[in-house]
């Protein structure tokens, strides 16, 4: 991968990146791992694959 010579250019190239991921890709993996995190609360920590 890329290396960066300094930290704030880490942190302008992660600014960058951030604003470019669409708001709906955000809000469906945000709603996905809720989901995940329910069923896995349901099924009391086992197997939940099977519940999603």
């Amino acid at each position: 991968g890329k290396v960066f010579a300094t930290v704030d250019d880490l942190k302008a190239a992660l600014e960058v990146a951030w604003a470019s991921i669409d708001d709906g890709y955000l809000r469906r993996t945000v709603n996905s791992v809720k989901k995940r995190l329910r069923a896995c609360v349901k099924a009391r920590g086992s197997n939940f694959e099977i519940l999603l």
